[in-house]
This record gives C-alpha cells, structure tokens and sequence, in this order.
C-alpha cells in the first residue's frame, strides 16, 4: 500500500512531523498547608463541639436505678460505684463501675447500662450469708462478708477453719460444705457445726440436740434425714437427745433422760 503526503514546500514552512508543539507553562502546585488547611481546622472545630458536648450538664446523671440489692442499700451501691449527681455519663465507664461494685465482699457480680443522655441501670447479685465463722458473717461460696450482728441466728463454724486468703476461707472447709446446703427450715435451728477429731462432723441444734453428722458426703440427704426425725418427734411429743444419721436411709434416734425415764414410767404404770 502506498501513502500520498499533502505537504509540499510551496505551503511554506517544515513539515508536519518537524513542527515543535507550543510550550505549556508550568503549573504551581499548592502548598501543603493550601491542601490541608481548611481540613485541619474543621478538625478542630469537631474536636471542640464534640468536647463542649460531652461535658455539658445534658449528659449528668439524673435517673439511677439500682436492682437486686438487698442487703446494700440505694445510696451505697451509688457510693460504691462511684457515682454523683455530677457524673458524666459519656466519659462513665460501665465497665469500670461493674468492677468497683465487685470488688465489696457483698456484691457477687453486678451488671451495668447506660441509656443517653442521663440514665443509669444498676442490677446486683448479692451474696447471702450462711454461717458465722471467727465472729464474722460468711458467704455460701466462702466469702468472709464482716462482723456479725450479736441477733445473727446463722449456724457457728467451730474447729479447725483454715487460713482467710483474700477474704474468703478455704472452699474444701468440711463445715462450709455442710452448711452450704442446710434446708431453708433448718438454717436457723442449726446452733453451730464442729469439726472434730478425724475429720468428722457433729452438729448442734438449738435445744441441745446432738446430731452425729460424720463426713460432709452427702449432706443433703443427711440433713433431709434430719428434718424427717424432728418432724417425727414433734408429732409423737417425744425429745431426742442425738440424732445419728450417718446412714441416712436410717437415721437413729435417742432420747433424752427425761423423756425417756418419762416413756418408761408411762410402760410400768401401763403395766
């Protein structure tokens, strides 16, 4: 194939391909502060709305409601967590304030949340005291809670109890384990629970009424087999003086000196 040009040097001047394109000025690039000026102070501008926001009395706290609570009272479980009329929800921690309440030996755990801008949920799970041990109230799972009210009718741990570490006794404590699961309708017959030689266990009911626990394996049954007998002597007038159920699928009763010279005199005069 050929190609035809349409220059010829009557048209004056260098052809096509020797032509030089105009110049193009140079262009000015912008400074960095030009470029990210108006950024940063808009940046700025956020930051101090955003500041101004967080801190104005809109978000203190007005609405606190705490649940769960028994044995704290309202304003301790405020006081506990840190918590004022002037406390700034946006920089309040939930976090933070579930860790200040589980740190007292009563609180067993605590939930927290936050509704913007003032209200404040507070829910607590307490612990129960179950035992006095050493003059001070203790919890189920070991937690020593302080001293005792001198009307606390809450079974004694007596004998051996172990070293306090972090305010709680040992876990495996044989009188603990034993307490820990007393019926609701014995608790407060239970005078006091002691360790005694070879590891066993004797209880004492309020009434002077021995019971002969032996080990802390099954204690459930054993103090089922208990309420059983008292139920018993209740209902025939009779007075037990011990109460073995060691074998609780056959728990043995003996009775006092009196009720049982009284059974034998009633025999004789029978007779």
């Amino acid at each position: 194939m050929s190609v035809t040009s349409t220059w010829h040097p009557s048209k004056g001047g260098p052809p096509p391909e020797d032509r030089v394109a105009p110049a193009t000025p140079p262009r000015h690039r912008a400074s960095p502060l030009r470029r990210w000026g108006p950024f940063a102070v808009g940046l700025v501008a956020l930051i101090a709305v955003v500041g101004w926001v967080s801190h104005s009395t809109i978000f203190d706290l007005r609405e606190l409601r705490v649940r769960g609570n028994h044995h704290l009272s309202h304003d301790e479980v405020a006081s506990l967590a840190g918590l004022s009329d002037h406390t700034n929800l946006v920089w309040t921690s939930p976090g933070a304030i579930e860790r200040r309440l589980e740190a007292d030996p009563w609180v067993a755990s605590a939930t927290v949340s936050r509704t913007l801008p003032s209200s404040l949920v507070i829910e607590v799970r307490e612990r129960t005291p179950v035992a006095i041990a050493g003059a001070n109230l203790v919890a189920a799972d070991g937690t020593v809670l302080g001293p005792a009210p001198k009307d606390a009718r809450l079974p004694t741990l007596s004998g051996s109890l172990g070293a306090v570490s972090h305010g709680r006794l040992g876990g495996s404590l044989p009188q603990l384990a034993v307490v820990r699961v007393v019926p609701p309708q014995l608790l407060q017959r239970v005078d006091r629970v002691q360790l005694e030689a070879g590891g066993l266990l004797a209880v004492l009911l309020r009434g002077d009424v021995r019971v002969v626990f032996g080990g802390p394996d099954d204690a459930a049954a054993k103090w089922d087999a208990l309420a059983s007998v008292l139920t018993w002597a209740r209902t025939h007038g009779v007075t037990p003086a011990t109460i073995d159920v060691r074998a609780p699928s056959s728990p043995a009763l003996r009775l006092s000196t009196n009720a049982a010279a009284g059974a034998a005199a009633g025999t004789e005069s029978a007779g």
